[in-house]
């Protein structure tokens, strides 16, 4: 089995190895527990998590240093033409959402101007999406690259660093930031029992659905009938949709 391509497959053995993992880089103490709540109407949710990283698999770690080398040359090069078309961090990090609740900072080539996320308020109201989603088909705060990085989902790949690290897998359902986590209903809850992932169901067939809803029942739907050939699938059909350049 190969346990870096998807977070879905896991059980009390792992959570022992993860848990000896933790006390190791704890000293033997127990890690700290912090709260995770979001707030959706009248209800209040509080997740708890381990504030720490874990362990590593020796052969996930391997599996994962292949496929990363395999396009860390190239993302360099797209890093390297970032950081000469406008000024900031050529890397954008970003809080998400994670396995059982726990945040951890994902990964992406900056695509927009640095004073992003000080705007996102200010254009709340041109928001194109429902729910909890933020997004505008031609938002102002993209750069001229980053619209290209984006079309080809080029933006997205140093997120082969947190599969490294064990944050995230090659498919999944894909992390939320913590805005649109604030935003979940009780039953939304159950996508954080898998790992995320970098592609997922969603991204093959409803990519441009503007709908909540419909991404967390393609998210529920991936969740429920996994499997390794699934996951499979799923790659094989992420590849011509990048290469048709059909992100945004």
């Amino acid at each position: 089995m190969m346990p870096w391509l998807s977070g879905v497959r896991g059980g009390a053995g792992a959570n022992r190895q993860c848990a000896r993992a933790d006390e190791r880089t704890s000293g033997g103490r127990p890690p700290a527990l912090q709260d995770v709540t979001a707030r959706s109407g009248d209800t209040s949710l509080a997740l708890q998590r381990w504030n720490s990283r874990g362990g590593f698999v020796p052969l996930q770690f391997v599996n994962d240093s292949l496929n990363a080398g395999v396009v860390d040359a190239g993302w360099q090069t797209v890093a390297w033409s970032r950081g000469l078309h406008s000024p900031g961090a050529v890397l954008y990090r970003s809080l998400r959402v994670g396995k059982k609740g726990y945040s951890f900072v994902c990964y992406k080539l900056r695509t927009m101007i640095a004073e992003a996320d000080q705007l996102r308020e200010e254009l709340r109201a041109r928001n194109e999406r429902h729910g909890p989603f933020f997004k505008i088909e031609n938002d102002p705060r993209v750069t001229r690259l980053g619209r290209w990085l984006r079309r080809y989902s080029l933006d997205e790949l140093p997120q082969f660093w947190n599969v490294l690290k064990g944050e995230m897998s090659l498919v999944g359902p894909r992390p939320h930031p913590m805005p649109d986590f604030a935003g979940y209903q009780t039953e939304h809850l159950r996508r954080l029992n898998v790992t995320p992932g970098i592609t997922g169901l969603w991204q093959i067939t409803a990519r441009k659905d503007p709908s909540f809803e419909r991404n967390m029942a393609l998210d529920l739907e991936y969740i429920e009938h996994w499997s390794l050939w699934l996951d499979l699938k799923i790659l094989l059909k992420t590849a011509p949709i990048l290469l048709g350049g059909t992100g945004s």
